[in-house]
């Protein structure tokens, strides 16, 4: 459950994105500045960060063309990994990044939004009222693939 900070901190940040143009800057909302408190609970970032998708979609539906995504980010790795096990009701805390999950918006007629639809024609999971997929790139420094499970609403 939501509190009313926690809602007025998504709204406010969603509405200075979009009124600002921000969101073509990729301004995200990472959880931790929502509720400050579960920066050092990572077990609590999958649902907690849920939640919050849940309500910014709320919100963003009377926002015109503007969607949400929600950002989760894995642990890097030395090869690609597999998308067909990924499950976002099995997935271990410990393979989340150091960084907490983040909230987006973008536009679908703009270059973000291309390139998510394009995504998740080819690669989506169904899970409850969202999809996702998995997002890969290689670290151009470390040679590392960096792992961002996207999130959305179709």
């Amino acid at each position: 459950m939501l509190t009313g900070n926690q809602k007025k901190r998504i709204n406010v940040w969603m509405n200075e994105v979009i009124r600002k143009g921000k969101w073509q800057d990729y301004d995200d909302l990472h959880i931790d500045r929502i509720n400050p408190w579960i920066k050092k609970k990572p077990s609590k970032w999958i649902n907690k960060s849920l939640e919050y998708f849940e309500f910014a979609n709320s919100l963003v539906k009377q926002k015109g063309d503007f969607r949400v995504l929600l950002v989760i980010g894995l642990a890097s790795r030395r090869k690609l990994r597999d998308t067909v096990k990924l499950d976002l009701d099995t997935l271990s805390f410990s393979k989340l990044s150091n960084s907490p999950p983040a909230l987006y918006i973008y536009i679908n007629n703009h270059y973000l939004g291309r390139r998510i639809n394009a995504s998740v024609k080819k690669h989506h999971v169904r899970y409850k009222d969202f999809l996702y997929y998995l997002y890969q790139a290689k670290d151009q420094y470390d040679g590392r693939y960096i792992n961002c499970i996207h999130i959305l609403v179709p």
